[in-house]
C-alpha cells in the first residue's frame, strides 16, 4: 500500500517520462501506470534525447580496443546497424553490450539519446540506457534506403571567448597612474 500512496502524489505530465524517480517494486509499477512513447528511426535527429524504440540489428561492425583518457582503463567499443521500415542508423555499443546483440533480432532499447560522432549521427544508449530482447514483436522489412548516419551533420565549434579587459595593459599617461 505504500507504494501506491506515493505514486498517487506523483504528478505526470503527460509526455514527459519520469520512470526514473522510483526504483525497484515503486519503478515497476509506475512504469505500468505510464504510456511509452515510442519513436521510429527516420524521426531521430542530432538533438534526440530519451528516446525510446524498437530496432532489428542489421549488421554488426568491428570491435576496438580503447584506453579512457579520464583514468585510464580499458574498454571496447563497437558499432552496429540498427534499423526499423523507416530508416537505419548506427548504435554504439560499449564492453558487455556487445556481446549482447545479435544479428536479425530484434530489441527494444530504453532512454538512448543521439549524438553526432566524426559528423555521423549515432545512436548511444549511456549510463541509463537499456536494451531487451522483443522475442513477440517482428520487423519484416528494413527501410536500408534511409541510413540516417551516412547523412553529414555539422556540429557547431564552440568559439573561444574573445577577452577583452577594462582597461589597457599599459597605463596611460593620466594623472593618478603611477609607476
Amino acid at each position: 500500500m505504500e507504494i501506491q500512496q506515493k505514486l498517487d502524489k506523483v504528478i505526470i505530465p503527460s509526455g514527459i517520462n519520469h520512470s526514473f524517480i522510483y526504483k525497484g517494486e515503486a519503478h515497476s509499477k509506475l512504469v505500468e501506470i505510464m504510456p511509452e512513447e515510442l519513436t521510429v528511426v527516420g524521426d531521430l535527429s542530432p538533438t534526440s534525447r530519451n528516446v525510446n524504440i524498437i530496432v532489428k540489428v542489421v549488421k554488426k561492425g568491428d570491435v576496438k580496443e580503447i584506453i579512457s583518457r579520464k583514468d585510464g582503463s580499458h574498454h571496447r567499443v563497437g558499432d552496429a546497424t540498427v534499423g526499423d521500415e523507416t530508416g537505419i542508423v548506427l548504435l554504439t555499443l560499449w564492453d558487455d553490450m556487445i556481446e549482447k546483440l545479435e544479428v536479425d533480432h530484434i530489441y527494444k532499447i530504453r532512454n538512448s539519446f543521439t549524438s553526432i560522432f566524426k559528423g555521423s549521427l549515432r545512436l548511444n544508449l549511456g549510463r541509463y540506457g537499456t536494451i531487451e530482447e522483443m522475442k513477440e514483436k517482428e520487423i519484416d522489412r528494413v527501410n536500408t534506403e534511409n541510413n540516417l548516419s551516412e547523412k553529414r551533420y555539422e556540429v557547431p565549434r564552440f568559439r573561444e571567448p574573445q577577452f577583452k579587459p577594462l582597461y589597457s595593459e599599459k597605463p596611460s599617461r593620466r594623472k593618478g597612474w603611477r609607476r
